[in-house]
This record gives C-alpha cells, structure tokens and sequence, in this order.
C-alpha cells in the first residue's frame, strides 16, 4: 500500500522540472517586488495520463507580503459557475513563490459529493511585458485525506494598478539567473526520508535548510564551503520531526538561493 500510494502521489510532481513560459527573473530582481495585491490568469488542469489539460479554470490569488512571507486567498472559477475561496500561504525564496492552500473559506459545486483540490508548488517569477507573473506546475490534493488530484499548471499575472502595480521599466537591471544549477529531491513525496541533490561547478560556501510553507525553520543541514562536485544531504523526518504536509528545502550557493517543494506523506 505504501508503495502504490506513493507512486500515485508523485504524479503531481512530474512536471515541476519542465521549462517556464516567460524570461524568469533573478533573485535580486524578485528582492525589489511587492507581491501585495491581485493576480489574475488561468489554472490548467492535467489529465489523469498527465499529457493533456482537461480543463482551464479563471484563478486568482489576492496576496499580502510581509518580508518573506505571504498569505492571502486564492479564487477559482469554472465555466459552469462553480467557484471556489481558498486561504494560501507561502515564502519567497530565490526567483519563486513556493505557496500551498490549506482551507476552504467559500464554495460552489453544482454537484455536492465534490470539493477543490488544494494546490501547492513552486511557482516562478518571470517577466510577462514590463510586469510580472507567477507561472508554474503545481501538485493538488483532495483536502483532509491527502489524496493526489491530476495536478496542473498556473500562469497568473499582477494585475494591479496604481501603488500596488510593478512596473519592470524601472530600476530592475537584467536578468542574471544561474539556470545550470540543478537541485533534485528524491523520493517526493517522500515518508522518513529524502535526499537532496546537486551539484557544484567549483568550491562554495553552501547553506541548505528545511523549512515549512510559514518560514519556520525545520532543519539545518549545511552551512559552510563544499568542494566542488557532486553532493548528497539526507533530511531524515526521525530526526528532525514534522508533521505530514508540505515543506521547502533551499539551497543557498555563494548567495544565490535554489529551492524545491519538499511533500512528506504519513504511513
């Protein structure tokens, strides 16, 4: 049971590595926003074979940013009226929002034995003309039961005008973004352990944390310089106990941050 369950769960994380529509922006660039405010876009809705859309949803997040950190509401939208409102949170780390929704605060089905799927994943800033989205593959799951949904994908733009509008004309440089640095987490999901990968090109001094989707700090797993080459860190839940649910690990090279949507499962 626990390895079909876990096979099933991954599902939602096959797409996280497939390529981003849009230029992303660096980390220094994302240091500048202010996310506050409203974006507005599509969320796509995979195939259970995960090699098509089955549907498109309207989706919308209404953020507040408090240095890192963001809370706020996600909408969603079908073309048969059915809508939903759902409370998010999540950290900005290096170039990405990792975000997930965790309660229902208002909803519509036409039929009643359905519910949303909550979302989570790692969506990345990019440019979208002189503004700025938020695109990505997220998992999903049906609420309280951890079960995966399909998954999809989301691209939502900042929508505001006035104070809260960004405007990439001004002041925010070129886009120098390290995309040859890769960070692999495997399993994921995963339930009492595991590890993460990557690779150094040259001797760096390298932080890597476990952290949940509120900024709190779950582990410490490496602060100093690693010599250049492959490397492996194991986060082992029995040491560092955390509940079922989704966490982040971030990767701090030479001051450069990589992160990854880290899902530990229970038994």
């Amino acid at each position: 049971m626990k390895k079909i369950f876990l096979a099933i769960a991954a599902i939602g994380f096959l797409f996280s590595s497939q390529a981003q529509s849009g230029e992303a922006l660096s980390e220094k660039q994302v240091s500048k926003l202010d996310v506050s405010g409203k974006w507005v876009g599509k969320r796509h809705q995979y195939t259970a074979d995960q090699k098509g859309v089955l549907q498109s949803f309207e989706y919308e997040f209404t953020l507040k940013q408090e240095g890192n950190l963001v809370t706020g509401t996600s909408s969603i939208f079908g073309s048969n009226g059915d809508y939903g409102d759902i409370k998010l949170r999540g950290v900005i780390t290096g170039n990405k929002l990792i975000f997930e929704e965790y309660e229902v605060v208002n909803q519509h089905q036409t039929n009643p034995d359905r519910t949303w799927c909550f979302k989570a994943g790692e969506l990345t800033f990019a440019k979208a003309g002189e503004t700025v989205k938020l695109t990505g593959a997220t998992s999903s799951f049906i609420p309280y039961y951890n079960v995966p949904c399909t998954g999809g994908f989301t691209d939502i733009v900042k929508a505001d005008e006035g104070g809260n509008a960004i405007d990439l004309g001004k002041n925010f440089g070129t886009t120098l973004l390290d995309e040859n640095f890769n960070v692999s987490v495997f399993p994921n999901p995963f339930f009492d352990k595991a590890t993460i990968n990557f690779n150094l090109d040259k001797d760096a001094k390298v932080q890597v944390q476990v952290m949940d989707l509120q900024g709190k700090v779950v582990a410490d797993l490496q602060n100093g310089k690693l010599k250049e080459g492959n490397h492996n860190l194991v986060f082992d839940a029995a040491k560092y106990p955390v509940a079922a649910g989704n966490l982040m690990v971030a990767i701090k090279v030479n001051g450069e941050t990589h992160s990854r949507l880290l899902a530990k499962l229970n038994y």
